[in-house]
Protein backbone atom coordinates (compact mmCIF):
# COMPACT_ATOMS: atom_id res chain seq x y z
CA UNK A 1 0.00 0.00 0.00
CA UNK A 2 1.26 3.36 -0.79
CA UNK A 3 1.49 6.45 1.44
CA UNK A 4 0.13 9.44 0.27
CA UNK A 5 1.90 11.32 3.44
CA UNK A 6 5.28 10.10 5.07
CA UNK A 7 4.07 8.56 7.89
CA UNK A 8 6.28 7.19 11.16
CA UNK A 9 5.75 4.20 13.06
CA UNK A 10 6.52 5.64 16.44
CA UNK A 11 7.51 2.54 18.88
CA UNK A 12 8.33 3.47 22.65
CA UNK A 13 7.25 1.39 25.86
CA UNK A 14 7.10 4.32 27.62
CA UNK A 15 5.30 7.18 25.90
CA UNK A 16 3.72 9.38 29.30
CA UNK A 17 2.78 12.80 29.20
CA UNK A 18 3.24 12.49 33.13
CA UNK A 19 5.80 10.40 34.14
CA UNK A 20 9.77 11.45 33.35
CA UNK A 21 10.74 8.13 31.74
CA UNK A 22 7.61 8.68 29.38
CA UNK A 23 7.69 12.21 29.23
CA UNK A 24 10.86 12.50 26.78
CA UNK A 25 9.16 10.23 24.47
CA UNK A 26 5.55 12.18 24.76
CA UNK A 27 7.68 15.49 23.98
CA UNK A 28 9.42 13.84 21.01
CA UNK A 29 6.56 12.48 19.15
CA UNK A 30 4.22 16.34 19.63
CA UNK A 31 7.67 17.57 17.80
CA UNK A 32 7.60 15.00 15.29
CA UNK A 33 3.55 14.98 14.80
CA UNK A 34 4.32 18.90 13.78
CA UNK A 35 5.50 17.76 10.66
CA UNK A 36 4.17 13.99 9.78
CA UNK A 37 1.76 11.48 10.44
CA UNK A 38 2.68 9.53 13.31
CA UNK A 39 1.61 5.88 14.26
CA UNK A 40 2.01 5.53 18.06
CA UNK A 41 2.87 2.17 19.53
CA UNK A 42 2.71 1.86 22.74
CA UNK A 43 2.17 -0.17 26.25
CA UNK A 44 -1.87 -0.25 27.87
CA UNK A 45 -0.78 1.06 30.84
CA UNK A 46 -0.34 4.42 28.98
CA UNK A 47 -3.52 4.53 27.44
CA UNK A 48 -5.15 6.21 30.53
CA UNK A 49 -3.01 8.82 31.38
CA UNK A 50 -2.61 9.87 27.18
CA UNK A 51 -7.09 10.09 26.91
CA UNK A 52 -6.60 12.10 29.51
CA UNK A 53 -3.78 14.55 28.47
CA UNK A 54 -5.79 14.82 24.97
CA UNK A 55 -8.94 15.61 27.22
CA UNK A 56 -7.32 18.42 28.99
CA UNK A 57 -5.84 19.76 26.09
CA UNK A 58 -8.38 20.26 23.15
CA UNK A 59 -6.07 23.19 21.95
CA UNK A 60 -3.87 21.14 20.68
CA UNK A 61 -5.97 18.87 18.52
CA UNK A 62 -4.54 20.27 15.41
CA UNK A 63 -1.29 18.57 16.06
CA UNK A 64 -2.78 15.31 17.64
CA UNK A 65 -5.11 14.89 14.47
CA UNK A 66 -1.53 13.65 13.05
CA UNK A 67 -1.59 10.86 15.45
CA UNK A 68 -3.35 8.06 15.79
CA UNK A 69 -2.20 5.53 19.30
CA UNK A 70 -1.62 1.49 19.06
CA UNK A 71 -1.90 -0.15 22.42
CA UNK A 72 -0.05 -3.57 23.41
CA UNK A 73 0.33 -5.25 26.29
CA UNK A 74 0.93 -8.45 27.26
CA UNK A 75 -1.56 -10.97 29.94
CA UNK A 76 -1.33 -9.99 33.41
CA UNK A 77 0.21 -13.38 34.11
CA UNK A 78 3.42 -12.69 32.80
CA UNK A 79 3.98 -9.46 33.89
CA UNK A 80 3.36 -10.40 37.63
CA UNK A 81 6.00 -13.25 37.46
CA UNK A 82 8.77 -11.15 35.32
CA UNK A 83 11.14 -7.91 36.40
CA UNK A 84 10.50 -5.04 34.84
CA UNK A 85 13.12 -5.05 32.24
CA UNK A 86 12.47 -8.34 31.71
CA UNK A 87 8.71 -7.94 30.81
CA UNK A 88 9.64 -4.33 28.72
CA UNK A 89 11.93 -7.20 26.43
CA UNK A 90 9.73 -9.27 25.85
CA UNK A 91 7.07 -6.67 24.97
CA UNK A 92 9.86 -5.39 22.17
CA UNK A 93 9.83 -8.97 20.91
CA UNK A 94 6.85 -8.84 20.21
CA UNK A 95 6.25 -5.61 17.99
CA UNK A 96 6.77 -7.47 14.61
CA UNK A 97 3.71 -10.40 15.05
CA UNK A 98 1.59 -6.94 16.30
CA UNK A 99 2.49 -4.79 13.86
CA UNK A 100 1.87 -7.68 10.80
CA UNK A 101 -1.27 -8.71 12.43
CA UNK A 102 -2.95 -5.13 12.61
CA UNK A 103 -1.65 -4.63 9.16
CA UNK A 104 -0.04 -0.85 10.11
CA UNK A 105 1.13 1.15 7.16
CA UNK A 106 4.44 3.29 7.77
CA UNK A 107 7.72 4.81 5.41
CA UNK A 108 9.84 5.23 8.49
CA UNK A 109 10.47 4.15 11.98
CA UNK A 110 11.65 5.84 15.63
CA UNK A 111 12.32 3.41 18.18
CA UNK A 112 11.64 5.60 21.33
CA UNK A 113 15.05 8.11 21.65
CA UNK A 114 16.87 6.10 18.48
CA UNK A 115 16.89 8.15 15.14
CA UNK A 116 14.32 7.74 12.83
CA UNK A 117 15.36 5.21 10.03
CA UNK A 118 13.83 3.90 6.64
CA UNK A 119 11.99 0.51 6.75
CA UNK A 120 14.81 -0.70 4.41
CA UNK A 121 16.99 -0.74 7.83
CA UNK A 122 14.74 -2.05 9.98
CA UNK A 123 15.47 -5.45 10.10
CA UNK A 124 19.27 -4.37 9.79
CA UNK A 125 19.11 -2.43 13.04
CA UNK A 126 15.79 -3.18 14.53
CA UNK A 127 16.72 -6.31 15.72
CA UNK A 128 19.99 -4.83 17.20
CA UNK A 129 18.25 -2.30 19.51
CA UNK A 130 14.93 -4.81 20.46
CA UNK A 131 17.37 -7.55 21.55
CA UNK A 132 21.08 -5.56 22.38
CA UNK A 133 20.75 -1.91 22.84
CA UNK A 134 17.43 -1.34 24.53
CA UNK A 135 17.63 -4.36 27.02
CA UNK A 136 21.31 -3.94 28.03
CA UNK A 137 20.98 0.48 28.49
CA UNK A 138 17.12 -0.27 30.65
CA UNK A 139 19.40 -2.68 32.76
CA UNK A 140 22.03 -0.50 34.04
CA UNK A 141 19.20 2.71 33.99
CA UNK A 142 17.38 0.09 36.54
CA UNK A 143 19.84 -1.14 38.87
CA UNK A 144 22.82 1.32 38.29
CA UNK A 145 22.41 3.28 40.78
CA UNK A 146 21.57 0.58 43.89
CA UNK A 147 23.89 -0.74 46.35
CA UNK A 148 27.60 -0.90 45.24
CA UNK A 149 27.32 -5.17 45.16
CA UNK A 150 24.84 -4.88 42.30
CA UNK A 151 26.31 -1.93 40.72
CA UNK A 152 29.90 -3.64 39.95
CA UNK A 153 28.05 -7.30 39.31
CA UNK A 154 25.44 -5.24 36.44
CA UNK A 155 28.29 -3.43 35.25
CA UNK A 156 30.45 -6.36 34.84
CA UNK A 157 27.97 -8.14 32.69
CA UNK A 158 27.22 -5.07 31.00
CA UNK A 159 30.89 -4.25 29.58
CA UNK A 160 31.71 -7.60 28.74
CA UNK A 161 28.33 -7.55 26.28
CA UNK A 162 29.06 -4.40 24.73
CA UNK A 163 33.05 -2.94 24.93
CA UNK A 164 34.84 -2.89 21.97
CA UNK A 165 32.01 -4.99 19.96
CA UNK A 166 30.52 -2.46 17.28
CA UNK A 167 32.89 0.19 16.86
CA UNK A 168 31.53 3.14 14.91
CA UNK A 169 34.36 4.44 13.29
CA UNK A 170 36.60 2.87 10.73
CA UNK A 171 40.21 1.64 10.79
CA UNK A 172 41.45 5.34 9.65
CA UNK A 173 39.66 6.86 12.05
CA UNK A 174 39.79 7.77 15.68
CA UNK A 175 36.91 8.30 18.50
CA UNK A 176 38.52 11.41 19.78
CA UNK A 177 37.17 12.69 23.22
CA UNK A 178 38.05 16.71 23.34
CA UNK A 179 37.46 18.82 26.31
CA UNK A 180 38.80 22.32 26.75
CA UNK A 181 39.13 25.09 28.96
CA UNK A 182 41.05 26.55 31.53
CA UNK A 183 43.35 23.92 33.76
CA UNK A 184 41.43 24.80 37.02
CA UNK A 185 39.84 22.52 39.35
CA UNK A 186 35.92 23.62 38.80
CA UNK A 187 36.20 22.77 34.75
CA UNK A 188 36.39 18.80 35.80
CA UNK A 189 39.54 17.60 33.90
CA UNK A 190 40.23 14.86 36.62
CA UNK A 191 36.80 13.28 36.05
CA UNK A 192 37.42 13.52 32.36
CA UNK A 193 41.02 11.73 32.11
CA UNK A 194 39.18 9.16 35.11
CA UNK A 195 36.02 8.47 33.27
CA UNK A 196 37.93 7.90 29.67
CA UNK A 197 40.83 5.82 31.32
CA UNK A 198 37.97 3.57 32.41
CA UNK A 199 36.47 3.44 29.22
CA UNK A 200 39.77 2.98 27.53
CA UNK A 201 41.53 0.35 29.70
CA UNK A 202 38.13 -1.69 29.03
CA UNK A 203 38.75 -1.74 25.39
CA UNK A 204 40.47 -4.71 23.33
CA UNK A 205 44.00 -3.61 22.23
CA UNK A 206 42.72 -3.70 18.90
CA UNK A 207 39.94 -0.55 19.55
CA UNK A 208 42.22 1.08 21.98
CA UNK A 209 44.08 2.20 19.13
CA UNK A 210 41.26 3.92 17.52
CA UNK A 211 40.65 6.35 20.68
CA UNK A 212 41.99 9.00 21.80
CA UNK A 213 41.75 11.94 24.17
CA UNK A 214 42.49 15.82 23.49
CA UNK A 215 42.77 18.34 26.59
CA UNK A 216 42.69 21.79 25.26
CA UNK A 217 43.71 25.01 27.20
CA UNK A 218 46.15 26.45 30.14
CA UNK A 219 46.04 26.83 33.46
CA UNK A 220 47.87 26.58 37.31
CA UNK A 221 45.96 22.46 37.37
CA UNK A 222 48.17 21.38 34.05
CA UNK A 223 51.11 19.95 36.31
CA UNK A 224 48.41 17.68 37.94
CA UNK A 225 46.91 16.85 35.31
CA UNK A 226 50.22 15.48 33.76
CA UNK A 227 50.29 13.25 37.08
CA UNK A 228 46.58 12.25 36.55
CA UNK A 229 47.45 11.36 33.08
CA UNK A 230 50.86 9.17 33.91
CA UNK A 231 48.94 7.33 37.32
CA UNK A 232 46.02 6.20 34.73
CA UNK A 233 48.43 4.95 32.22
CA UNK A 234 47.44 6.88 29.42
CA UNK A 235 50.92 8.25 28.10
CA UNK A 236 50.60 8.39 24.45
CA UNK A 237 46.77 8.21 24.38
CA UNK A 238 46.32 11.84 25.55
CA UNK A 239 47.23 14.87 23.76
CA UNK A 240 47.44 18.52 25.16
CA UNK A 241 47.12 21.37 23.31
CA UNK A 242 48.64 24.24 25.37
CA UNK A 243 46.63 27.16 24.40
CA UNK A 244 43.43 29.50 25.12
CA UNK A 245 40.19 28.33 23.88
CA UNK A 246 40.21 31.12 21.76
CA UNK A 247 42.89 30.66 19.76
CA UNK A 248 42.29 26.69 19.58
CA UNK A 249 41.74 26.27 16.12
CA UNK A 250 38.74 25.15 14.35
CA UNK A 251 39.99 21.82 13.07
CA UNK A 252 40.14 20.41 16.64
CA UNK A 253 36.61 20.51 17.17
CA UNK A 254 35.74 19.32 13.44
CA UNK A 255 37.84 16.43 14.04
CA UNK A 256 36.68 15.45 17.25
CA UNK A 257 33.84 12.84 18.03
CA UNK A 258 32.61 13.97 21.81
CA UNK A 259 32.73 16.93 23.62
CA UNK A 260 33.13 16.38 27.30
CA UNK A 261 32.67 18.69 29.74
CA UNK A 262 32.19 17.60 33.32
CA UNK A 263 32.09 21.13 34.54
CA UNK A 264 30.41 23.76 36.97
CA UNK A 265 31.47 26.47 35.41
CA UNK A 266 29.88 28.74 32.62
CA UNK A 267 30.58 27.67 29.18
CA UNK A 268 28.82 28.73 26.59
CA UNK A 269 30.87 29.65 24.25
CA UNK A 270 32.72 26.11 24.32
CA UNK A 271 29.47 24.05 24.18
CA UNK A 272 28.21 26.53 21.10
CA UNK A 273 31.19 26.02 19.56
CA UNK A 274 31.17 21.71 19.96
CA UNK A 275 27.20 21.74 18.96
CA UNK A 276 28.68 23.26 15.46
CA UNK A 277 30.67 20.62 15.02
CA UNK A 278 27.62 18.14 16.28
CA UNK A 279 29.32 16.79 18.73
CA UNK A 280 27.59 15.31 21.40
CA UNK A 281 28.18 16.54 24.57
CA UNK A 282 28.80 15.14 28.05
CA UNK A 283 28.13 17.30 31.20
CA UNK A 284 26.33 16.87 34.76
CA UNK A 285 22.98 17.18 34.85
CA UNK A 286 22.75 19.48 37.58
CA UNK A 287 25.34 22.54 36.18
CA UNK A 288 25.13 25.42 34.04
CA UNK A 289 26.18 23.60 30.85
CA UNK A 290 23.39 21.77 31.36
CA UNK A 291 20.83 24.32 30.18
CA UNK A 292 22.46 25.27 26.97
CA UNK A 293 22.95 21.62 25.47
CA UNK A 294 20.36 19.54 23.66
CA UNK A 295 16.99 19.27 25.80
CA UNK A 296 16.40 15.41 25.15
CA UNK A 297 19.90 14.23 25.23
CA UNK A 298 20.65 11.28 27.64
CA UNK A 299 24.53 12.23 28.14
CA UNK A 300 23.72 14.76 31.27
CA UNK A 301 24.98 13.02 34.23
CA UNK A 302 23.48 14.04 37.77
CA UNK A 303 26.17 14.27 40.27
CA UNK A 304 25.98 11.82 43.35
CA UNK A 305 29.19 11.20 44.15
CA UNK A 306 32.58 11.42 42.74
CA UNK A 307 33.23 7.55 42.07
CA UNK A 308 29.63 6.86 40.71
CA UNK A 309 29.51 9.31 38.02
CA UNK A 310 32.61 8.84 36.93
CA UNK A 311 31.39 5.34 36.25
CA UNK A 312 28.17 6.67 34.35
CA UNK A 313 30.48 9.03 32.18
CA UNK A 314 32.73 6.39 31.43
CA UNK A 315 29.58 4.53 30.17
CA UNK A 316 28.27 7.11 28.15
CA UNK A 317 31.57 7.35 26.08
CA UNK A 318 31.10 3.34 25.67
CA UNK A 319 27.92 3.54 24.49
CA UNK A 320 28.45 6.27 22.23
CA UNK A 321 31.69 4.12 20.66
CA UNK A 322 29.53 0.95 20.50
CA UNK A 323 26.26 2.00 19.47
CA UNK A 324 26.28 3.66 16.01
CA UNK A 325 22.13 5.35 16.39
CA UNK A 326 22.75 6.26 20.05
CA UNK A 327 25.78 8.10 18.55
CA UNK A 328 23.81 9.67 15.71
CA UNK A 329 21.26 10.59 17.67
CA UNK A 330 23.04 12.60 20.41
CA UNK A 331 25.46 13.86 17.27
CA UNK A 332 22.06 14.85 15.14
CA UNK A 333 20.04 16.87 18.58
CA UNK A 334 23.86 18.94 19.14
CA UNK A 335 23.69 20.13 15.81
CA UNK A 336 19.96 21.15 15.85
CA UNK A 337 19.72 22.46 18.81
CA UNK A 338 22.77 25.06 17.41
CA UNK A 339 20.70 25.66 14.12
CA UNK A 340 17.94 26.91 16.51
CA UNK A 341 20.71 29.86 18.18
CA UNK A 342 22.09 30.61 15.11
CA UNK A 343 21.10 31.27 11.36
CA UNK A 344 24.34 29.06 10.45
CA UNK A 345 23.22 26.46 8.18
CA UNK A 346 26.50 24.09 7.53
CA UNK A 347 28.06 21.73 10.09
CA UNK A 348 31.20 22.53 11.50
CA UNK A 349 32.70 25.27 13.57
CA UNK A 350 34.32 27.88 11.16
CA UNK A 351 34.87 30.71 12.86
CA UNK A 352 34.35 32.26 16.34
CA UNK A 353 31.77 34.97 14.89
CA UNK A 354 28.50 33.11 15.05
CA UNK A 355 28.91 32.14 18.76
CA UNK A 356 30.41 36.47 19.77
CA UNK A 357 26.98 37.04 18.19
CA UNK A 358 24.57 35.24 20.58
Amino acid sequence: MKLKQKTILFIAFHVNPSQYKGRLNWEKLFRLSQRHRLVVLTHTDNRNEIKKYLEQHSELDFYFDNISFEYVGLPELIKNNMSQWLYEVCWYAMLPFVIFGRDICFNSVCLGNFPEMPVNLLGRYGLKIIFSDLPVLSLYRLFGTQSSVLRKTIRKEVNNFSYGKAAIFNSTEKFRVLSTGRFITINGFDITISAFAEFFHRLPSSEQQKTELILAGSGPALKSIEKLIRKKNLLGVVKIIKTTDKNLPPEVYNSASVFMLPSFGKSVNRVNKAMSAGLPILCFKNSFVSEHVPEYSELKVLYSNYKSCIHEFAWDLNTLYSTPLYFQTESQMSFEKYQEQTSLQTKGFHSQQPVKSL
